[in-house]
């Protein structure tokens, strides 16, 4: 029997991590053979998760691979292990990502939550200060990790997936926040000097997989893990913060926005939900929303995603870049 592959990126923490022990529950009691790769930046900590995961489920079969999709080399690399270790790839969880460093705007942060507060705790709004930085080969931080690190693995494994007997299901961590985002300027496809790269990346991120669908044996779709305690939140506030506001949390959940998830475990569920949907009867212009009952059990939401752009052109300046950088 061929093994079932999942692939998660940035699966050593937070969302990632809770998702790979949703993988291993459900195959692991299926007694199915199944094969979990965390492909992580940090070798180190990424083999303190896999030792974590194997406590809980001894036995399993955890692969990792060294990825870091803001470096070129780190992701050709990475995709010549992994077409080198398996014979296919059933699900591929694009989901490392980097908020870049981040201050509330205290001064309208009152004012605006006050009159948009489930806006806020569902996107984040427009109270967050972002400072993008450029790398050394020109690339937008922010970009060059979330979206043509991600973008640029596919393209590396596209001879692996193209000829494996099953369809690939690429699903990417996006984000809520992708509907405050300034519509995408096709010029400065990386936003540079904007004040939001990390909507914009996560709004590009949407689109990639709206036309991912158009490829041969790949599906693809997006889910948003909704507002979850995780190292990106605490480089926004300190993680003292969060366990001061902790049980207000969990009453705005209740009562203003489930979009509060707070949990990685129940952020995660999105994802692993439709890891374990047939992709063909999946809507590839909806994003699926992990949302939290007002007593903590999970369900799910769906958002039309309506980017009213040329979306052939945006697929083009990012395959430009990735020619750019990884074909030159």
């Amino acid at each position: 029997m061929v093994q079932k592959v999942a692939i998660i990126t940035g699966g050593n923490s937070g969302i990632g991590y809770a998702l790979a022990d949703h993988l291993l529950t459900l195959f692991g009691s299926k007694n199915q053979s199944f094969l979990l790769c965390l492909a992580c930046r940090n070798l180190s900590k990424a083999k303190v998760a896999s030792d974590k995961l194997l406590l809980t489920h001894p036995g399993a079969d955890i692969s990792i691979v060294q990825l870091d999709t803001s470096n070129t080399a780190s992701v050709k690399q990475a995709a010549l292990e992994i077409s080198t270790k398996f014979q296919q790839i059933n699900w591929l969880f694009l989901n490392a990502g980097q908020l870049p460093p981040s201050s509330v705007n205290w001064k309208g942060f009152f004012p605006f939550t006050f009159t948009n507060i489930r806006h806020v705790f569902a996107t984040g709004g427009r109270v967050l200060r972002q400072n993008d930085s450029i790398m050394d080969n020109g690339l937008s931080s922010v970009f060059a990790t979330n979206v043509l690190g991600h973008y640029a693995l596919i393209r590396e494994l596209e001879s692996l997936i193209s000829t494996q007997n099953i369809p690939c299901h690429c699903i990417w961590t996006s984000s809520r926040s992708a509907s405050v985002a300034l519509p995408i300027n096709i010029d400065n496809i990386q936003h540079f000097g904007g004040e939001r790269a990390y909507e914009n990346s996560k709004q590009l991120i949407d689109i990639i997989s709206i036309k991912l669908n158009e490829h041969t044996n790949v599906f693809s779709n997006t889910a948003c893990p909704g507002l979850v305690m995780t190292e990106l939140t605490n480089k926004i506030l300190p993680k003292y913060f969060w366990y001061l506001v902790w049980p207000l949390l969990f009453i705005l959940r209740a009562f203003i926005s489930s979009s509060l998830v707070i949990s990685p475990v129940l952020g995660a569920y999105s994802l692993f939900w439709l890891s374990r949907q047939n992709p063909i009867e999946l809507d590839a212009n909806a994003k699926y929303l992990s949302c939290s009952r007002p007593l903590g059990s999970p369900r799910l939401e769906l958002q039309k995603m309506e980017y009213k752009i040329d979306k052939v052109r945006v697929m083009e300046e990012i395959d430009k870049l990735y020619k750019i950088h990884f074909k030159p």
